[in-house]
């Protein structure tokens, strides 16, 4: 098997990412949404929209991808520090 291009590469993340855009849209249709997902409603009865529900597509996505494997919070290999610069 040959190693993949790096336009093999973006071909796949952006059939993944297709994918879950199609499913969040579904989302809104019950008759049409193949998940279990929903979108919550906030306090004031609205619904909550935020990007925790394409993180969760987008790992099933990945399981059910014999290729990908994926971490949910990867340490970085180097030392990060969070600078307040022009905060209050």
């Amino acid at each position: 098997m040959a190693a993949a291009t790096a336009d093999d590469l973006f071909e796949e993340i952006e059939a993944l990412s297709r994918a879950v855009a199609s499913k969040l849209w579904a989302l809104e249709d019950k008759t049409r949404s193949t998940t279990r997902l929903i979108w919550p409603k906030s306090r004031k009865g609205t619904l909550r929209v935020s990007e925790q529900e394409a993180r969760i597509l987008f790992c099933h996505e990945l399981e059910n991808s014999p290729r990908w494997y994926y971490s949910v919070e990867t340490p970085t290999r180097e030392i990060y520090h969070h600078e307040n610069k022009g905060l209050a």
